[in-house]
């Protein structure tokens, strides 16, 4: 038993995934560099519960995404406390999110919910280059 805590431990100081043992650790800050152009993001329709918006991906290269479908990206949300946005939650389970990707010069139409002083996000990457862009895909201010 001492012997598995102290491996665990000792991945998880080490950066390495208990999971995936040959996984690498997470890349710092300068590493990471954000894309040149992000998908252009425009609403279809909204009513007072959901909004459709279309995704285009007029960057240049395939964009790859998170989420539950290819119509349901991993979402994040923030909250407008009357003064700012603060960081809220979005969709906190893993489970069944896939990789999916958005071809350049394709479109998807997603549904998402509206609902006052909020603010919805995902992050698109390329998977070449591990370059990202986080996509505001709908705000909305209430008063």
């Amino acid at each position: 038993m001492k012997t598995i805590i102290t491996l665990i431990v000792g991945l998880t100081l080490s950066g390495v995934s208990s999971a995936d043992p040959t996984s690498k650790p997470a890349p710092t800050k300068r590493e990471i560099k954000k894309l040149d152009k992000l998908p252009n993001v425009k609403v279809v329709s909204e009513d007072d519960k959901a909004v459709q918006i279309k995704i285009t991906n007029d960057t240049g290269i395939d964009l790859s995404y998170s989420g539950y479908s290819a119509l349901n990206p991993w979402l994040n949300a923030s909250h407008f406390d009357g003064n700012k946005w603060v960081a809220g939650q979005g969709h906190w389970c893993g489970t069944g999110v896939s990789t999916y990707v958005l071809k350049n010069n394709e479109s998807i139409i997603i549904k998402i919910g509206a609902r006052d002083n909020t603010r919805y996000f995902t992050t698109f990457f390329d998977s070449k280059t591990k370059r990202y862009g986080v996509v505001i895909l709908h705000e909305k201010k209430s008063g």
